[in-house]
């Protein structure tokens, strides 16, 4: 069982520093990004002039434009209010997600860092006791490896690339989670699968 939970925190410790590094040291995250606003001199003036805040938006929250059709009473869009967003989003511009927080928040909260490397031990902690239910199936070293980057590449296809349809993320932003996403896992599996083992059969022993 000791190894188990090693096997869960080397593994976890493994995806966050990949994360880590990919983010913080890599250019495919930050290159992925284009500033808003681009004008230089935006960031000369101050706050309640500045171009984001011309924008207008009432409150932090996760915002769409044009944005589907709310009531106030809870109705649901007619379909003609419909067929007219839909035509806006057609003809353009169209910003499909911005994650706009009003007072402003610290990029780098120490708790973050804590909470995310929590997230990737508990991760890896799933991924390890998965290895051990299909160790049986699995005696080779590189069919271990290869099952726990499977578990990355489920998710990718259950989550991201159903992110990449809908919301229409740009090329390089995509590639870049694409990458995290799969040798996260990769590296976690080469841990998990070196510490995580078929166990012998009694006719093994024999």
């Amino acid at each position: 069982m000791t190894r188990y939970v090693l096997a869960a925190i080397l593994g976890g410790l493994l995806m966050f520093l990949w994360t880590a590094i990919s983010w913080m040291a890599l250019p495919m995250h930050t290159a992925s990004f284009s500033n808003f606003p681009t004008s230089s001199t935006d960031a000369d003036l101050p706050r309640e002039q500045s171009s984001i805040a011309q924008l207008d938006l009432p409150h932090t929250g996760a915002y769409h434009y044009p944005g589907f059709p709310h009531h106030e009473d809870g109705s649901p869009p007619t379909q003609a209010e419909m067929d007219e967003v839909i035509q806006r989003m057609k003809d353009g511009p169209v910003i499909s997600l911005m994650i706009y927080h009003e007072t402003g928040r610290d990029p780098f909260p120490p708790m973050n860092f804590i909470l995310g490397l929590a997230a990737c031990i508990v991760a890896a902690g799933i991924a390890t006791w998965m290895t051990w239910l299909a160790a049986p199936r699995l005696p080779k070293f590189g069919q271990r490896v290869v099952f726990v980057t499977a578990l990355g590449v489920f998710v990718f296809f259950a989550f991201y690339a159903q992110s990449w349809l809908w919301w229409g993320y740009p090329m390089t932003f995509a590639v870049a989670d694409t990458i995290d996403i799969i040798v996260a896992p990769l590296l976690a599996g080469v841990v998990i699968a070196g510490m995580v083992k078929p166990q012998p059969t009694a006719i093994d022993e024999r």
